[in-house]
């Protein structure tokens, strides 16, 4: 799947508008300082794309949003 699919099906199916997204990635990682919903549109578009570190972090937030929505803890090895 390529990035901008993945990156609005997430959103979509987290329930997140663009602007929530903007803000939970500029309150997760420093990178998104200035990020506006413009921006994130281009990317869910294709038109433009993100750095491959930003995709990491993306990534990264979304992953978050999984283990928020299913209460999902690490659990200890016996």
């Amino acid at each position: 799947m390529q990035f901008n699919k993945y990156l609005k099906s997430c959103r979509k199916k987290y329930n997140l508008t663009q602007e929530h997204l903007v803000q939970a990635l500029y309150n997760f990682d420093d990178s998104f300082v200035g990020l506006d919903t413009r921006t994130l549109i281009r990317w869910e578009t294709g038109s433009t794309q993100p750095t491959a570190k930003k995709q990491i972090l993306i990534i990264k937030l979304l992953q978050k949003f999984v283990k928020c929505l299913f209460n999902i803890s690490p659990t200890k090895a016996s």
